[in-house]
């Protein structure tokens, strides 16, 4: 059922999209300390699987870890930069500054973070499979989690390809009027 805000005295332009965005902001923040929280939560339990394995003398152990360590550090520092570009994004965006460079590039670098996790969970399957051996649940889930973040980057590259496009046209309208 559509909304029809002209019944209620109200036009679509005075919809007021700042408690919206002051969400979104607040979601940003807490998906940060959630995020951080569950990174912090893995490498504890990677740093105690480090010290079994230091003491067992397994080898091929001590490198998944350190490459599960590096992978959880690589993906971690995309997401926190991610989130802060979303967050300044909603910021802008509560303004009523929506077609801007300024947004476009946002998008485009939550593009760039999302495909790097991506990138580095595909490098980083196949290394921990070979290191770890017969784990396949945990490969699924890291590999769903890789496509999960591709697709994501697919979908904020495009959207900044639409805000960029959308400020070429709102600058070209804005000289002609």
């Amino acid at each position: 059922m559509k909304l029809d805000l002209q019944r209620f005295g109200k036009s679509k332009a005075d919809a007021n999209p700042v408690p919206v965005f002051s969400v979104l902001q607040g979601v940003s923040v807490m998906a940060g300390v959630l995020g951080t929280l569950l990174a912090v939560g893995m490498g504890v339990v990677g740093a105690t699987w480090l010290s079994l394995a230091l003491e067992g003398g397994e080898m091929r152990v001590v490198w998944a870890c350190g490459v599960g360590f590096a992978t959880l550090l690589a993906v971690s520092a995309a997401c926190i930069v991610a989130l802060a570009c979303f967050y300044l994004l909603c910021g802008r965006l509560k303004t009523g500054t929506a077609f801007t460079e300024h947004n476009a590039r946002a998008m485009g670098a939550i593009a760039r973070c999302f495909g790097l996790s991506a990138l580095v969970l595909i490098v980083a399957l196949p290394v921990l499979r070979l290191l770890i051996g017969e784990t396949l649940l945990p490969m699924i889930y890291v590999a769903v989690v890789a496509f999960l973040f591709g697709f994501a980057a697919l979908l904020s590259h495009a959207l900044s390809l639409l805000v960029w496009r959308a400020q070429a046209l709102q600058a070209e309208n804005d000289l002609t009027i």
